[in-house]
């Protein structure tokens, strides 16, 4: 896994990236609600990689 698909690690960068400019017009307490979003799926990276999400 790797070469021809995304890890589920860079898929979840990615889509933080994406949202980057949405969390930087979110309030702070939200945005800390954000990062903790975030921060849920990067402890379940393997739990996400298992899933086909091809």
């Amino acid at each position: 896994m790797g070469r021809t698909q995304q890890t589920t690690t860079q898929i979840i960068l990615d889509e933080k990236s994406a949202f980057s400019t949405f969390r930087r017009a979110l309030r702070r307490s939200d945005q800390h609600l954000f990062d903790r979003l975030f921060a849920s799926a990067r402890k379940h990276t393997a739990a996400i990689g298992q899933a086909n999400h091809a």
